[in-house]
């Protein structure tokens, strides 16, 4: 019987903190100040490339490897 609460108490402090870290991330993105941030050009890339489009692109690149070597095999 006092697993079961002890259980529920950590299911809960988990999505409390879980939360918490969620809010905290996010909130810091919508408290930039409007406007352009670069009024004289030239500025620097929104979105430059960074090391997760690489990672991505890997991954692609290794599953359609795994698929093809798939086909052969049957």
């Amino acid at each position: 019987m006092m697993a079961k609460h002890v259980k529920n108490l950590l299911i809960f402090s988990l999505l409390a903190i879980s939360l918490v870290i969620l809010v905290g991330s996010v909130q810091p993105i919508y408290s930039q100040p409007p406007g352009n941030p670069c009024p004289f050009p030239p500025c620097n890339p929104d979105v430059p490339i960074s090391g997760i489009e690489i990672l991505l692109a890997f991954g692609g690149i290794l599953g359609v490897k795994k698929l093809i070597r798939k086909k052969k095999s049957n």
